[in-house]
């Protein structure tokens, strides 16, 4: 049965470096609540033509088998098949999976490999086999890995090494593969046991466009490939209303305007919309309109007027005080926006001070 987890795809270039880094064996846990989810593929439909595909094999060793849900991709002996996917958005920080299920290895190692990479040719990758010293040709858990990290030119790190054993890697069974990637490094593991984490000393960040997934010496099926990351948050226009906010006076609810200048405000998700770890809008009423004037559509939620006003006074608030309130949301692609208002707060009744 395929597993839930996440897949990173990385291919390579060999170049000296070195390593910063290293921890073995330890539980790979993501906690993918963190993360925006930038592309997500578990085959239950035919997506074959989505993705690239080089080898040199011919195109019919690259098929869909619908009672696998997964893509069936032929090797052979000493051959290798690539798949490649490019992104909708760049992504410099994030974790990127595949789950595999190898069922038949050939006489030299068979390899599996992920790869994220930029539009510049710069990437991480992650290369996961069992020896190559065909010594060990009937031994599957003899390993033998390598990572690395190239931007720039060069290497910030390379490093081939033997892993701890992985006892539940074998063949005819699903398996994940995944890698962590920021400008500090990569993290990378296997069936969620981490292998090794390296260090970038340099720190640069790699605008990551295209996943790759590469099968070496093994016939395989590739059962999802998983991105996670963190998208760009949209500079909202926002405008609270009232102007003033009188804690004493009557009132049921607080308004806001919403003006998303590159976005349509109409993928608004209102169920997102909160004020900064504090209350959501209200579902309804919200409704659409240019309120401002100015050529581009608002979107017009509301909030609960007590629920502001107990949120607001969390802090120590003086009698006419200026305060930021930050709105923040997301839109239907899970795009986040983000933006504030200044409001003046009064704690007056009746022209008294409270």
């Amino acid at each position: 049965m395929k597993r839930i987890g996440y897949t990173v795809c990385v291919n390579f270039l060999l170049v000296i470096a070195v390593c910063l880094g290293f921890a073995a064996n330890a539980t790979a846990e993501i906690d993918e609540s963190q993360y925006d989810v930038i592309y997500f593929d578990d085959f239950t439909t035919n997506t074959l033509y989505d993705y690239t595909y080089q080898s040199n094999l011919p195109l019919n060793f690259f098929t869909y088998n619908a009672e696998r849900e997964a893509l069936k991709l032929v090797t052979g002996d000493n051959r290798h098949v690539y798949v490649l996917k490019d992104i909708p958005v760049t992504v410099q920080d994030g974790y990127f999976e595949i789950e595999f299920y190898p069922y038949k290895k050939y006489p030299f190692d068979g390899i599996t490999e992920i790869m994220v990479m930029s539009e510049d040719g710069d990437y991480y990758h992650w290369h996961f086999s069992r020896d190559t010293n065909r010594a060990h040709a009937g031994n599957w858990q003899q390993y033998r890995a390598r990572v690395h990290k190239y931007v720039n030119g060069s290497s910030a790190f390379f490093k081939i090494f033997t892993p701890s054993p992985v006892d539940s890697y074998s063949l005819n069974a699903w398996h994940t593969m995944g890698m962590k990637f920021d400008p500090t490094g990569m993290t990378v593991n296997i069936d969620n046991t981490e292998i090794a984490t390296f260090e970038d000393p340099n720190q640069t960040p790699i605008q990551v466009s295209t996943i790759r997934v590469v099968f070496r010496q093994q016939d395989q099926y590739l059962g999802y490939v998983k991105l996670l990351g963190f998208k760009d948050t949209i500079a909202a226009d926002i405008d609270i209303d009232p102007d003033t906010l009188n804690l004493k006076s009557s009132g049921r609810v607080i308004t806001c305007y919403i003006e998303l200048p590159t976005n349509d405000v109409t993928q608004v998700d209102v169920a997102t919309v909160q004020l900064a770890d504090g209350p959501l809008a209200l579902i309804d009423p919200s409704n659409v309109d240019d309120y401002d004037e100015d050529g581009n559509p608002d979107i017009m939620v509301k909030f609960d007027r007590q629920q502001v006003i107990d949120y607001i006074l969390q802090n120590e608030i003086e009698d006419g005080q200026e305060l930021e309130l930050t709105v923040q949301g997301k839109i239907y692609d899970g795009t986040k926006f983000e933006g504030s208002d200044v409001i003046r707060v009064l704690k007056k009744e009746n022209g008294k001070k409270k």
